[in-house]
Formats: structure tokens, C-alpha cells, sequence
């Protein structure tokens, strides 16, 4: 790699755990905690399969938590023991206390550590990842690869169409979308992280007509230039890979990233029927 650079991520990325050896890429889990009490560290002790099971299972919806500072310092340690520097990235702080955590942890350890938001969540930040590893490799200033990094979260967009808002009020991550809630039946929410904070981007009937609006979305963000897409889904793929097939039936040319489960963590919150789009413009 051109520039010796470690990274730590938080679980939220929703990788599989092979991908981060690979890359040997350090991962700090959150939690999911159900109503027994029972608590499972995302990925490693509860896949995201076993999460949709369980889910269906209990009449409450499940908490998360952050993790704790001294997991964070603990892959601070390890990574500064081959890598010059660390990045250390995740998910908007709006949404969740783990960035706090992880500054906290960066003020204890010796050593030179960035700790970025990706503005997003689950395969938009994942898809921000796999970018952020391709430019490891080719940059050769450490400030140009920040900026950069910085531009591709200017360049993101992460969209998604619930069924239903009742997994983001329990969980109090509702932001904006807050007065979508109560809307008639058969409309569909159509969502999207802005700023680190959920934005309702309207409601329409039928999922037919939500692919149109997504679409469209899509169309505007792209505002001519080429860009990037990953897929996502919660319990089943089903639905997701229709939105997939639609955007290709129409002609629109984009690069297929590929299509992934949504995790323990962030599927607490946008329920098993989720669709997810991860729009990366390339610029």
C-alpha cells in the first residue's frame, strides 16, 4: 500500500468478517440487546440471519449499544503497532454514541489517529470503504487521502424505502421523518441519511411507485455524472433485487457494487423488509 494506514471500523459496516481479515481491517462491535436481556456483540456472536429469526420471535423491539472505549483503545494498540497512523471511521454521531467513544479512546492512546464519520450507514458505508482501500494504495500524501475521504462522503447518498416507520420510532432514531408517522395504509416511506440524519424524502402508495421516486433520486444525485450503487436488505432479498432489476430495465448505466444484508444494528431500526440504495457519485 502506498501510505501505511490502519483502519478501524465500527460493526455497522455490515462487511463480512472475511473481508476485514483480509484487509486487516480492525472492527469494534456494537450491541444489540434483546428484551431478555441477552446481548450479542453484531457479527461476531449474532449474524445477521440469526438477528431476523429472533426478531420475528419477540413482541419488542431489541436496543443497541455503542461500544465501550476500551475495545476502541485496545485496536488503536494493535493497529499502531504496524501502521503509521490510524483512520478510524463510523457512523454519524447523530444516530449513535459510538463516534464520542472512539474520540474518547483516540485522547488516550499514543499515537496519530483520525476518526471520521461516514455520514452513513450499513452498505453506504461500506461502499465508502471499499473507495477509502483503493485510495490507500494509490495516494501518497496523507492530506490529499483525508481530503479525499472527506469528498467521498460529500459524494454519498444513501436511500431507502420502509414499509413501515414502527422499528425507527421505538428505536428513537426517527429524526425528520418523525411526521411521516401515522400515514395511510399502503404508503411507503421514502427515506434517506442526510447530514447524519434520517430525512423523509416523501411517502408514496405501493412499492411500484416508490421504485419510480427512487429512481428519480437517483437521477437527481447523479446530475449527470457516473455513479456507483449497492443494494440492500434486511430479512429477505426479494424486493431489493426487483428496485436492482427495475433501474437496469430502464437503461440507466451505473457500476453494480453488489447486494448485501443489512446487520443486526441497523436492521433494529429499519426493520426485516427494508429496501437500501448506496448512491456513490464518482467525481
Amino acid at each position: 500500500m502506498a501510505l501505511n494506514c490502519g483502519i478501524v471500523v465500527d460493526s455497522t459496516f455490515d462487511l463480512p468478517i472475511s473481508f476485514y481479515r483480509e484487509h486487516d481491517i480492525e472492527v469494534v462491535p456494537l450491541r444489540v440487546i434483546f428484551p431478555d436481556k441477552t446481548t450479542y456483540r453484531e457479527h461476531f456472536e449474532l449474524s445477521a440471519p440469526e438477528f431476523y429469526k429472533k426478531l420475528s420471535q419477540v413482541s419488542e423491539v431489541p436496543t443497541t449499544s455503542q461500544p465501550p472505549v476500551g475495545e476502541f483503545i485496545e485496536a488503536y494498540k494493535k493497529m499502531l503497532k504496524r501502521y503509521e497512523f490510524v483512520l478510524s471511521l463510523h457512523l454519524p454521531e447523530t444516530l449513535s454514541g459510538t463516534m464520542n467513544s472512539a474520540r474518547t479512546a483516540a485522547e488516550e492512546v499514543d499515537g496519530e489517529i483520525y476518526v471520521k464519520s461516514t455520514m452513513s450507514v450499513s452498505i453506504g458505508s461500506a461502499q465508502i470503504l471499499s473507495k477509502i482501500l483503493e485510495l490507500r494504495d494509490t495516494e501518497t500524501d496523507k492530506q490529499i487521502f483525508l481530503n479525499k475521504i472527506d469528498n467521498l462522503v460529500e459524494n454519498h447518498l444513501l436511500l431507502g424505502v420502509l414499509p413501515t416507520l414502527y422499528y425507527l420510532e421505538k428505536g428513537g432514531r426517527i429524526g425528520k421523518a418523525q411526521a411521516l408517522v401515522g400515514s395511510l395504509l399502503d404508503f411507503k416511506p421514502l427515506l434517506c441519511i442526510k447530514e447524519g440524519v434520517v430525512t423523509p424524502l416523501g411517502r408514496v402508495r405501493g412499492m411500484k411507485r416508490a421504485f419510480k421516486e427512487l429512481y428519480q433520486h437517483i437521477l437527481d444525485f447523479a446530475d449527470g455524472k457516473p455513479v456507483s450503487l449497492s443494494f440492500g436488505y434486511g430479512e429477505k432479498p426479494e424486493e431489493t433485487e426487483n428496485f436492482r432489476k427495475f433501474l437496469k430495465d430502464t437503461g440507466f448505466e451505473f457500476k453494480d457494487a453488489g447486494i448485501w444484508q443489512i446487520g443486526p444494528v441497523i436492521g433494529t431500526y429499519v426493520g426485516p423488509e427494508v429496501v437500501m440504495i448506496s448512491v456513490l457519485r464518482h467525481v
